[in-house]
């Protein structure tokens, strides 16, 4: 079974300028990650039309099977992602009767006059399916075109991660499937990277269907001590024999280095995994 593949288009000034973390994108590719869709690229841009529009044609052009855009979502001046997505795939930007329902339903339901500047997020490109948004008013969007899969979710984290949870996470299920990421890792102690590659490229022309990393850590006590994370990961728990053999030998490997010391091989990633800092 091949493994699906996503892109991730993050919209913002505040992105950019570094005033705030991108942390939509981390949640977005866990989300993803855990139900076997394989992230390959994150693309951070600011709110101006011309790099929106250019992005979008570029990721299209690259083919992956999803793409999530998040950010510029809403009814005010600097909310134009959907309306640059129209743009950047020459798609006629419409009014779509059942994303206004639900815009009027959410101020129905909290009591208050809808204001007429919310009538633009009722507008989508033609063929545009609305995706409720039970955390705020934008409906995220979802659209095919061109063999592409994308999704328009709100840069509101809690708004982006009630549509990506409850809505968009099982429709991707439903058109993909749903496979398990499986993940071996590993510590080294008193080794550095540069004493490892030999040993890592070995392992990876032998075994070059996974994807391989280490992260260089210390630890401070008495004294600083090099430490390295080594993981080795793909998707599909049909794929774990092979996967502990290239796990193995990696750790075989490196054990011959007089001052290693290394720790038993264990599950590294689970459907409760936390991102590091």
């Amino acid at each position: 079974m091949e493994t699906p593949t996503a892109e991730i288009i993050a919209l913002g000034n505040e992105l950019t300028i570094g005033r705030t973390v991108n942390s939509n994108a981390t949640k977005i590719s866990l989300e993803l990650t855990k139900i076997g869709i394989d992230v390959i690229r994150h693309t951070t841009i600011r709110d101006l039309p011309e790099e929106i529009i250019t992005t979008i044609r570029e990721v299209f052009s690259r083919h992956p099977d999803i793409v999530v855009l998040t950010g510029g979502l809403g009814p005010t001046h600097d909310d134009i992602q959907i309306e640059n997505l129209s743009r950047a795939l020459d798609l006629e930007l419409v009014d779509n009767d059942q994303a206004m329902s639900m815009i009027t339903e959410r101020y129905n339901k909290i009591g208050r006059d809808m204001p007429s500047m919310v009538k633009k997020m009722g507008k989508m490109p033609r063929g545009s399916i609305p995706l409720k948004n039970s955390a705020g008013t934008a409906p995220g969007v979802l659209l095919h075109h061109n063999g592409v899969l994308s999704i328009s979710l709100p840069g509101v984290p809690r708004e982006m991660m009630a549509i990506l949870k409850e809505v968009a996470i099982p429709l991707l299920q439903d058109r993909f499937g749903s496979r398990d990421i499986i993940e071996l890792g590993f510590e080294v102690y008193n080794v550095g990277e540069t004493q490892i590659i030999p040993f890592t490229e070995l392992v990876m022309k032998e075994f070059p269907e996974f994807n391989y990393k280490s992260h260089p850590k210390k630890i401070i006590r008495e004294k600083t001590q090099l430490w390295l994370s080594l993981h080795i990961y793909t998707f599909g728990s049909e794929n774990m024999e092979r996967l502990e053999k290239a796990c193995k030998l990696w750790k075989s490997k490196i054990d011959t280095l007089v001052d290693a010391k290394t720790t038993e091989i264990r599950s590294v990633f689970s459907g409760e995994f936390v991102p590091e800092e």
